[in-house]
């Protein structure tokens, strides 16, 4: 962790929510040992519902101690509605093969939205429509690194 972190990686641990599933005592023991074990900078939440914002809202407080900056990533998969802004830093809303043809954030920021497209590779055009749709895209395509200026990259990451 302490590598990734010098090279300005955020290291978040993961844990499943099983769709509000879990018993919030459970999970808050869970980010305690991960907490207890490694220095990391927040967690992932997976297997999030779409449809129990206070749970998450709850658990994101939580997990932003001990230090009060841990960020909080929830990965629902999908669309959530608006009132989840305020349960998380960034909120997965897409977790499907190949790109999609647009994002539904449901009013909130574009900067707090993220995908995870898998599969195949997105071409450039599909690409950059991603990432004016959200803030964080998780799969970068294998042209993106065959770029030869440093800078051409950074442009297509912002």
């Amino acid at each position: 962790a302490d590598d990734l972190q010098d090279a300005g990686i955020k290291v978040v641990g993961y844990l499943t929510t099983s769709y509000a599933g879990r018993s919030e005592g459970e999970v808050k023991d869970e980010i305690d040992r991960y907490y207890d074990w490694y220095d990391l900078d927040g967690v992932f939440l997976d297997e999030v519902s779409t449809s129990d914002h206070g749970y998450y809202k709850d658990l994101r407080e939580y997990a932003e101690n001990p230090e009060g900056s841990q960020t909080v990533v929830l990965n629902p998969g999908a669309p959530v509605p608006e009132s989840y802004e305020d349960a998380a830093d960034i909120i997965i809303v897409y977790e499907n093969s190949g790109s999609p043809s647009g994002v539904d954030s449901n009013g909130i920021p574009e900067s707090k939205l993220g995908a995870l497209p898998y599969g195949g590779e997105p071409s450039e055009s599909e690409y950059k429509e991603l990432t004016e749709s959200v803030g964080y895209a998780y799969k970068a395509p294998d042209w993106m690194y065959a770029a030869s200026n440093i800078e051409d990259q950074a442009d297509w990451a912002d």
